[in-house]
């Protein structure tokens, strides 16, 4: 069979040209055409598979970077130091159950607190004060302040006895006293004092019925930490010797060429206290600063020497 299909009309004769293909041919050429065409989709299929995951790869870069660009708008300081949230707290009420509330002195309340302190492993330091003489002036203040306005007082005015000294003390836990970390992250610590711990005692003077004053003391918070032996000897307070005796026996043993290792049995054998190397060496290069403190500069360089040729 053939096929005729018209090609145009030639402008020389005015005849009509006429191109004549075989079918089979013609099939044969169609049917190559097909097959690459077909290879050809196959591979596109391929390439759009492979597009897809680049796109779906430069996507989720994309989107890494969005984090990291929303991570770095809201930047967060970094808490190197251990999370003491899921730790139970201990209230410090429960820890003052046979405590006095009451005393009739402030003195009185320092003889007692500090060996209570030993006793129940907790350390506490003051915070704030008021004296009386100034609870006294606000008290005055206050008056004269409801006299300009013409309003009268609820209360007559009481002033505190001079005798107290302080009107009010406040004590916070060692571990809740603000703590400023000056180290950079690249050690974690595990034994951090500040904890933002909530426990906090409040000795005030207070007026009772019988026209008598008392100085009551209430307790409120909770401890976020251990409270045991171990970490009360931790304590830098407790470990160091601030006995004065002791201090000069230092000094003597230093200016006799004894070493600080043998300071420091000598200080644990007497004390009893969990003393470290570095407490020693601390005392050591005070006792240097108060000595050398009175002497002039040739004074200075002949003591230093002589430290060296011991």
């Amino acid at each position: 069979e053939t096929g005729v299909f018209s090609s145009g009309e030639e402008a020389g004769d005015g005849g009509e040209e006429t191109e004549v293909f075989d079918v089979g041919d013609e099939g044969e050429k169609s049917s190559d055409s097909d097959d690459r065409d077909g290879e050809d989709e196959e591979g596109s299929e391929y390439m759009e598979a492979d597009a897809g995951e680049d796109d779906e790869e430069e996507g989720g870069e994309e989107e890494n970077a969005a984090s990291e660009d929303g991570s770095k708008d809201t930047e967060v300081p970094p808490n190197f130091y251990r999370s003491r949230t899921g730790e139970k707290k201990r209230p410090a009420l429960s820890l003052f159950k046979n405590f006095p509330t009451n005393f009739a002195s402030s003195h009185d309340f320092h003889e007692v607190f500090p060996a209570f302190q030993v006793k129940t492993y907790q350390h506490f330091s003051k915070r704030t004060s008021t004296s009386v003489t100034v609870h006294n002036n606000q008290i005055k203040r206050a008056a004269l302040r409801l006299k300009r306005q013409g309003k009268k007082q609820r209360k007559k005015e009481q002033f505190l006895p001079e005798d107290w000294g302080q009107y009010s003390k406040t004590l916070v836990c060692t571990h809740g006293q603000p703590y400023h970390s000056r180290g950079k992250g690249r050690r974690k610590h595990e034994k951090v004092r500040g904890t933002e711990c909530s426990a906090r005692v409040n000795a005030r003077v207070k007026a009772t019925l019988d026209d008598s004053w008392v100085l009551r003391v209430t307790v409120s918070g909770s401890h976020n930490h251990d409270l045991n032996e171990h970490v009360w000897d931790e304590y830098s307070g407790n470990r160091t010797v601030k006995d004065a005796v002791l201090q000069q026996d230092v000094e003597v043993l230093r200016k006799a060429g004894a070493t600080a290792k043998g300071i420091l049995q000598y200080l644990r054998e007497r004390t009893g206290k969990k003393t470290k190397l570095k407490d020693v060496h601390n005392m050591i290069q005070r006792q240097r600063v108060k000595t050398q403190a009175g002497l002039n500069d040739a004074q200075r360089v002949l003591a230093v020497l002589d430290e060296f040729c011991r």
